[in-house]
């Protein structure tokens, strides 16, 4: 069976849905091999290997130790972000951005939906609050096609377009695997994941390519309101390199939809081609790690090798696409204090399966809990630490101790 058009959307999970895009550009032109003919295309309409015994553990829902609890609904929500005085900021993915204080329903306090491409992979993909809570950072794609990352001062908690400064603005060679999350660093530094650009298997190289900022992390620090609008942090891995791009920080990447930090280890998922999901848990002495795609997907090897002196960076945590699991979401490790009993262990979501899962630190210990939503596409979390989950759907929801 098919799934809707509106199952694929944001994340491209399935090979059909990650095939070439009929508005992209044709092969790249260091190349004129047919598209059909190249070994990314060839690799990626393979069937997957015999998966192995599931890494994650599937449990009944009365052994879940927390429930939803049902806050509020906007329609095609993508991301939630609170401000450090509690007020949240609900992204659609069309580009509405509601404002929502924990209380009543949200109240629409921005709209970028004229500007915005919510086609595919596209749309409000990116939502953050600077620390000092006088900027909201928006990371979205133009309906021209580039992915931008724009800063709206904040008065009275309300976002303003007088004053708003475009941060930085990045071409999209199709509207597929646009990434494309915004975290602010313990470092104080604004860290963006962008996408390979779609297409079968990295269509245009860009996950080993170094000169471009697609398929990586980068690692900036803004600087609204003034000129240049960015600067580029002196201790970046590549700011010595005269033919890298200096803004990225981890490169090797497929799609990086959602990261988070606990401390300041990045924990950074990775959504795989057709068979294996990663996830990967990288301390600050691992700047310029190359998470191998598309040499690897995830732990399997893909397609060609690695250039001289690159290194793979193995992930910590893989799950291969079966019993329904398909693209992981990514989401925090708990450090709140409703649950004590779940301080230190990473939750995540997979927007197929939709569950939410706990993993031990170490991933020694994976377990599906039976608590889900459909089409979970954010696990975000408050000032307090305590888990929001957002459905594409529209629907938020708190995570809450489990009642006996």
């Amino acid at each position: 069976m098919r799934r809707p058009l509106r199952l694929l959307v944001l994340l491209a999970l399935t090979v059909a849905a990650c095939g070439a895009d009929s508005s992209s550009p044709a092969a790249p032109p260091e190349t004129t091999i047919p598209l059909e003919e190249r070994p990314e295309y060839i690799r990626s309409n393979e069937p997957c290997s015999p998966p192995p015994e599931h890494a994650i553990t599937e449990t009944p829902v009365s052994e879940a130790p927390f429930a939803l609890e049902f806050e509020t609904e906007v329609p095609e929500s993508a991301i939630i972000a609170f401000a450090p005085d509690g007020r949240a900021y609900i992204g659609q993915r069309t580009g509405q951005i509601h404002l929502w204080t924990g209380a009543g329903t949200p109240v629409v306090a921005l709209d970028l939906s004229a500007r915005t491409s919510a086609e595919n992979d596209q749309g409000l993909l990116g939502l953050t609050v600077s620390p000092d809570g006088e900027w909201l950072y928006v990371n979205h794609t133009l309906d021209t096609g580039p992915s931008r990352i724009i800063a709206f001062p904040l008065v009275d908690g309300i976002p303003r377009e007088e004053g708003s400064s475009v941060i930085l603005t990045l071409d999209q060679p199709s509207r597929l695997h646009n990434g494309g999350d915004l975290v602010f660093g313990p470092d104080g530094m604004l860290y963006a994941s962008f996408g390979d650009g779609g297409g079968l298997g990295d269509r245009f190289y860009n996950g080993q390519d170094l000169t471009s900022a697609l398929g990586a992390v980068i690692r900036i620090q803004p600087r609204p309101g003034e000129s240049p609008a960015f600067v580029v942090p002196d201790d970046n891995p590549f700011v010595d390199d005269p033919v890298a791009d200096p803004m990225i920080w981890v490169n090797g990447i497929r799609n990086p939809f959602r990261f988070s930090f606990d401390g300041d280890d990045l924990w950074l998922a990775d959504l795989g081609q057709q068979c294996v999901e990663e996830i990967n848990v990288l301390s600050p002495d691992e700047a310029g790690a190359n998470l191998g795609w598309n040499v690897w997907e995830g732990d399997q090897p893909f397609v060609g090798e690695l250039a001289e002196g690159q290194v793979h960076r193995e992930p910590d945590f893989t799950y291969w696409h079966n019993q329904g699991w398909c693209a992981v979401v990514g989401g925090h490790v708990y450090r709140g204090a409703a649950m004590p009993d779940l301080v230190g262990s990473y939750v995540f979501t997979d927007f197929c399966k939709g569950q939410l899962v706990i993993a031990s630190p170490d991933f020694s210990e994976v377990r599906a809990t039976g608590i889900s939503i459909e089409q979970a596409v954010d696990l975000s979390v408050d000032p307090d630490g305590e888990l929001y989950l957002v459905s594409l759907g529209g629907t938020i929801h708190r995570v809450v101790p489990a009642t006996s």
